[in-house]
């Protein structure tokens, strides 16, 4: 009688568990996006197809799928598979993969029909007359004014620079093979689990929901919307940005009588007294613009900053040098502090951002300041930390000093490891082990030494990333989204 219970309790339990899991395959929304109306590739059941404006410009369409996206999930359709062909499909895919994780965790999955994994690699080689998507993503670029350039866009607006490990699996429909394999190869270096058809006849249900893998998503987490992207320098935040809240922008602010001795800041119309950011761009001491990192900038000032973006003269020897632009640096931070009120700052609560050669400025001109005190944090991606590391013919053209020994001392003056004794502020470093620019070396002797000084800078290390923080053609580890965590996280604790 036992037994006979307990096998009708165990059928039931199986009846209902393999009913459950048909419910929920067939309770996902899918949705397709298309900018052809006559599209015959959105499966004829669907009544979800979205359509996209072929005439708007990409930073349109692009938000048209996250919108809808997150109006979904928002409206209780949690479970979400997204389709779409062609160039269409590359702006879904990179659309979703650049959205917050609490709307990444419900998309299950992306069906993906003769779409390019690579678009660095096809416009980089080919003329943009034979290639309308190439020739679309220059136009879009020349229309950005500065904001970021072609390689950097290409990269943003490629799946393989782009997916991560929270990226769903993926059904790429395809006959061609030599797109097949560059999707395969992605795939595989990021383990994302996949299918690839050579037809378009397939039953979504089939695919769809897939057995969670721990890849993929590890636990039944519930992610919160808590922070915007702030670092690094290719993803497509740093080129796209909406903001939240209307905000105050005051550009080329003046605290010098150069041209390049200027600032942009930016803040909430309803500010009060916000903690401050500045961030110092880098670009090898020769290049590089304020503008990069406006959008950085609005993003921070949604999330209740005022934060300023500052240009410095550039190296051009004799004239200016690696002093004059440090104390470019010093003068700009010092500017901004003394205008707190004006920009409804509490200079008790100051972040310092910057990357590259920015960063070691940064950290120069803090150790310089009137009153270190005020900068509670740093964060600094890439930091170029010891001059000697780099060749000799860079060390003469950076110092413009051929004689060794007067060039040794200059070395020691400008580089932040010889003048840890001077520096306090607690420093997040992010770094890539990959890094050929500024190898890892730098990064590890700063944290390594600072420990006999102040013990005040601790290290984030990421694989699979050139410089600085640039993704190569696999996803770097961690992913974007987990580095803007770490970041965010880090500041928040500090300047509390």
């Amino acid at each position: 009688m036992l037994i006979q219970r307990f096998t009708n309790l165990l059928f039931m339990y199986i009846f209902f568990s393999a009913f459950l899991s048909f419910a929920n395959a067939k309770s996902h929304q899918v949705l397709c996006f298309t900018s052809d109306i006559n599209s015959s590739f959105c499966p004829k059941e669907l009544n979800s197809t979205v359509l996209l404006n072929i005439n708007s410009n990409i930073e349109e369409r692009i938000y048209k799928v996250q919108d809808v996206i997150r109006k979904n999930v928002d409206g209780g359709e949690k479970y979400l598979v997204l389709i779409a062909e062609g160039f269409d499909a590359t702006l879904l895919t990179v659309a979703q993969g650049n959205m917050l994780l609490d709307y990444r965790q419900y998309i299950r999955g992306l069906v993906l029909k003769n779409s390019e994994a690579n678009y660095y690699d096809i416009c980089k080689k080919s003329s943009l007359e034979n290639d309308s998507s190439c020739k679309m993503l220059k136009t879009f670029q020349v229309s950005l004014e500065g904001k970021a350039s072609y390689s950097e866009l290409l990269k943003s607006f490629s799946p393989s620079f782009q997916v991560d490990l929270h990226t769903p699996k993926c059904v790429i429909i395809d006959k061609s093979k030599k797109r097949i394999q560059k999707w395969k190869k992605l795939f595989k270096e990021n383990e994302i689990t996949h299918l690839v058809l050579n037809k378009s006849v397939f039953k979504i249900e089939k695919w769809f929901p897939v057995k969670r893998s721990m890849k993929i998503q590890p636990k039944e987490i519930e992610f919160e919307a808590k922070y915007f992207g702030p670092l690094l320098r290719f993803h497509l935040w740093k080129i796209l940005y909406k903001t939240k809240y209307e905000q105050v922008e005051k550009l080329n602010v003046s605290y010098g009588s150069d041209v390049l001795q200027k600032y942009d800041v930016f803040y909430k119309k309803t500010s009060k007294k916000n903690p401050l950011l500045i961030y110092v761009h880098g670009g090898g001491w020769t290049q590089g613009d304020k503008i990069n990192f406006n959008n950085l900038c609005r993003q921070y000032a949604d999330k209740g900053f005022t934060t300023v973006s500052i240009n410095y003269r550039l190296m051009d020897l004799p004239s200016v040098g690696m002093k004059e632009m440090i104390t470019d640096v010093k003068n700009a931070i010092e500017h901004v502090l003394a205008n707190a009120s004006k920009y409804f700052i509490d200079v008790n609560r100051t972040v310092i951002m910057a990357e590259s050669a920015g960063a070691q400025l940064a950290y120069m001109a803090t150790t310089k300041l009137s009153n270190k005190n005020h900068i509670k944090v740093a964060v600094y991606n890439s930091i170029t930390s010891n001059l000697h590391l780099h060749s000799v013919k860079k060390q003469i053209r950076l110092s413009g000093i051929k004689e060794k020994e007067v060039r040794k001392k200059w070395l020691d003056d400008f580089s932040p490891l010889k003048n840890l004794q001077f520096y306090k502020t607690m420093t997040l470093g992010l770094h890539s082990i990959d890094d050929r620019v500024v190898p890892m070396k730098h990064l590890e002797d700063l944290e390594i030494y600072s420990v006999i000084n102040f013990n005040n800078i601790e290290s984030l290390w990421i694989k699979n990333a050139s410089h600085p923080i640039s993704p190569k053609n696999n996803a770097i580890q961690p992913s974007y989204m987990e580095l803007d965590l770490e970041v965010y996280d880090f500041i928040l604790k500090h300047i509390k």
